[in-house]
């Protein structure tokens, strides 16, 4: 029988701090510090609250929403590239893709 440790907030404040941005790391390292104070019965929420805290300060981090903005243009781009591709490939894929136009006989009035 496998036995599965229990996870422990401090594995959550590990995570907290290597989510953080580079100029919030004291800010995370004091919040560490002060888990071994923290009742027993709180240190699930304020580790939890840590780490909720660790993502809203990245994602509003001017780097990440630059990285954010990059990729998005980026995948869009091929996206784009991808479906114009596809679109012209369909038309130059046999002659049974092309409509054929037929011309009638001219009935005269």
């Amino acid at each position: 029988m496998i036995r599965r440790r229990k996870p422990q907030p401090q594995g959550f404040f590990a995570l907290a701090f290597k989510i953080a941005p580079q100029e919030r790391r004291a800010w995370f390292e004091a919040m560490a510090a002060e888990l071994d104070h923290v009742p027993q019965s709180k240190r699930w929420q304020f580790a939890v609250g840590c780490l909720l805290v660790a993502v809203l300060e990245r994602l509003a981090s001017p780097q990440f929403v630059n990285a954010a903005a990059r990729s998005l243009l980026v995948g869009g781009a091929v996206v784009w590239a991808a479906l114009n591709i596809r679109f012209v490939a369909s038309f130059v894929s046999g002659p049974s893709t092309v409509p054929c136009i037929r011309s009638s006989p001219m009935v005269a009035l």
